[in-house]
């Protein structure tokens, strides 16, 4: 196995360098919109998708379809290029095909079921719920992985 990160262009190390810090940013900032809405609690997850009577005279309304549908065309469109792009910078790593292709299969697969769990939540059931806390771990996992392993062999 040859590190072929390595061997990279000054530029091409910068472009993708700097996909690389500007992917890890967006999803740091996800991870600040999810803390946002559910302070990382499952209840407040469940109470967010299937509404709510508050106990102190608010309502939070369950997520419409049509809502749910406009975030989930937007996930469902943008999370394959972040990970198809950063996984085409990894593939150039010294790591074995199988474990690429591991690493790379957890991104995708974190995403698909993060995307499903919302609509399990809201129409088929709450102990959905359990899939979202896991389908962000193999994200992030996936996503740091490629990240580190890339960004140390392109500089080392």
């Amino acid at each position: 196995m040859t590190n072929k990160l390595g061997n990279f262009s000054f530029s091409a190390k910068t472009l993708a360098t700097c996909l690389i810090v500007t992917l890890l940013i967006g999803y740091a900032v996800s991870l600040f919109q999810i803390y946002d809405r559910s302070h990382f609690s499952l209840k407040e997850t469940i109470q967010y998708y299937r509404g709510d009577e508050r106990g102190d005279d608010s309502l939070l309304l369950p997520q419409s379809f049509a809502t749910m549908l406009s975030v989930a065309h937007v996930h469902t469109f943008s999370q394959p290029f972040i990970f198809g792009s950063i996984g085409l910078i990894f593939i150039f790593s010294s790591l074995t095909e199988k474990k690429k292709a591991l690493v790379i299969i957890l991104g995708f697969l974190g995403s698909l079921i993060s995307n499903a769990t919302p609509w399990l939540i809201r129409y088929a059931g709450t102990g959905a719920v359990v899939l979202y806390p896991l389908s962000q771990l193999v994200i992030a996992i996936s996503l740091i992985t490629m990240s580190f392993i890339s960004l140390k062999e392109m500089w080392k």
